[in-house]
């Protein structure tokens, strides 16, 4: 009986994973004004919650209400327009152990939070600071869930250590100062560019470099940035 009641969750669990991918597949791309405008709405209307809490005005408070109800639905759209960087980082962590469901969810968790944080007056695209936040929700349900879970490599390790105790913008930042090589590895390594992390072997056919060599720059970039984390300077 337990043996089938287990096939019966798993068939479940595939169903609903194949439906959610195939939902996901259909989210349409942002452009960057649309998505520079949909985050400054979701930061007016944080701002504007915050102010409600203390306004009794009647007239002020119609206002930021509205605000508030664009903020939620601004959220909404970045949100859903993101959710294939969730699948992406879900899928790299699958021998975790844990189920690409909850680790979805785990995901999903860090695009909300990277919403709600993300500075859109400033220089960065979303993208990079999203697949942060998804990438360190995702990396505290592993250690929680299957704490002797091993990361793919050591510097994917030392990057998710860093993601743990940095902001993602001023890291995102920091590696602008990198050597152009340095850089260009470990942002397709990490999926910095909001794209799918790339395995060495991808990024050193990409580049034309050896697999020796991309590892190699990858480390001298999470040095860097560990130094930079430290307080000290690339």
């Amino acid at each position: 009986m337990e043996v089938r009641e287990d096939e019966e969750r798993e068939d479940e669990e595939r169903l609903l994973t194949a439906r959610l991918l195939e939902e996901v597949g259909r989210r349409p791309r942002l452009a960057w004004v649309e998505e520079r405008e949909l985050a400054r709405a979701v930061r007016t209307g944080l701002e504007a919650a915050a102010r409600l809490r203390v306004d009794d005005d009647p007239d002020r408070r119609g206002k930021l209400e509205q605000l508030v109800t664009r903020g939620t639905e601004a959220k909404h759209e970045l949100v859903t327009a993101h959710l294939p960087l969730v699948v992406a980082t879900a899928e790299r962590y699958a021998s975790s152990g844990i189920a690409f469901l909850d680790l979805f969810q785990a995901g999903s968790l860090g695009l909300f939070e990277a919403v709600e944080r993300f500075d859109w007056y400033g220089s960065h695209t979303f993208a990079p600071v999203a697949a942060w936040w998804i990438r360190r929700g995702i990396c505290r349900d592993v250690r929680s869930w299957a704490p002797g879970a091993q990361a793919e490599d050591p510097q994917t390790a030392a990057v998710d250590r860093l993601m743990a105790a940095t902001d993602a913008e001023r890291l995102i930042a920091a590696s602008y100062a990198l050597p152009h090589r340095e850089r260009e590895v470990l942002v397709r390594r990490q999926g910095l560019d909001g794209g799918p992390p790339e395995s060495l072997a991808e990024v050193s056919r990409r580049l034309g470099i050896s697999v020796a060599e991309a590892r190699d720059a990858e480390a001298r970039a999470v040095e860097a940035l560990a130094r930079t984390s430290a307080g000290g300077t690339i």
